[in-house]
């Protein structure tokens, strides 16, 4: 068998950029769905009832 040889592409030229874009959608899209998580989780707590029972 004969061993695979990589050959760069337009793509692989275009990577270096791809730490920005992790950066860009963690703070636009991770990040803000936390915060609503936990925004939800919190409402929940103060009304109890259903939350408690997935606590207990």
């Amino acid at each position: 068998m004969e061993p695979f040889r990589w050959q760069n592409c337009y793509a692989d030229v275009q990577t270096y950029r791809h730490a920005r874009t992790i950066q860009t959608y963690l703070e636009d899209v991770i990040a803000p769905a936390l915060e609503t998580l936990d925004r939800k989780t919190d409402e929940l707590e103060r009304l109890g009832g259903a939350w408690a029972a997935f606590e207990a």
